[in-house]
């Protein structure tokens, strides 16, 4: 009689033993599992915030337009849309130069930027628009009417500056405005806004009555 209870005692020790052995086994196989996924959930968000990333970078970039308005001696003047980085060459050709338009008057490999103005030149003089047009502002040499024999100091009546438009490179050409000038004249209209007639442009330090008597015949603020 006395064996059955010890044998029952033993078997269920035995059996409780294989329980907490078991018990044991099952957390050591969850604990690996959670670490395992810890370890490779980061490294999957990573990868996909990446790869979204680089799709936004890749759409932007493909999606990304500038405005650019060409006119002169074109026979299709207006606003055309290019991908960013584009070239002048690039929009004088999709306007259609003139027989007589001077296309190496302008600097045609200059970069486009977003609201810029090309007036191709004629090689009758003039931007096949009038005299009193401003060429300007598309950049570095673009939209330039060449002047023969004058010096890059001197701009003609007409290839008139617009002190609103103009980069440092354009205003250099003004006499009596060097880099420093030109610089000053930029900061000036990002601060103060931009000129409402020429006669402001006095306002901007190193600009006096004397110089700009000087240069007054050569710029525009339209």
């Amino acid at each position: 009689m006395m064996e059955n209870p010890k044998r029952l005692f033993a078997i269920l020790g035995g059996l409780l033993v294989l329980l907490v052995i078991g018990m044991g086994l099952q957390g050591t196989k969850l604990y690996s599992q959670t670490s395992a996924e810890k370890k490779i959930l980061p490294a999957a968000r990573a990868n996909v915030s990446g790869g979204e990333q680089g799709i936004n970078r890749n759409g932007t970039k493909a999606e990304k337009e500038i405005a650019v308005h060409v006119t002169g001696a074109v026979s299709k003047p207006g606003v055309y849309r290019l991908p960013a980085g584009s070239r002048v060459e690039d929009a004088v050709r999709m306007a259609e130069p003139l027989p007589d338009a001077d296309v190496d008057g302008i600097n045609r490999a200059a970069s486009l930027t977003d609201g810029r103005q090309i007036i191709v030149p004629s090689r009758q003089g003039g931007s096949g628009e009038g005299n009193n047009r401003a060429t300007a502002a598309a950049g570095s040499g673009q939209g330039l009417i060449k002047s023969g024999g004058s010096s890059s100091k001197q701009a003609g009546a007409s290839a008139l500056i617009n002190i609103n438009q103009a980069d440092a490179a354009e205003l250099d050409r003004l006499p009596g405005v060097g880099p420093s000038t030109a610089q000053k004249i930029i900061q000036y209209r990002e601060t103060k806004g931009p000129f409402q007639c020429i006669e402001d442009l006095q306002n901007v330090p190193g600009i006096g009555p004397k110089k700009f008597a000087d240069l007054k015949e050569m710029i525009t603020v339209d």
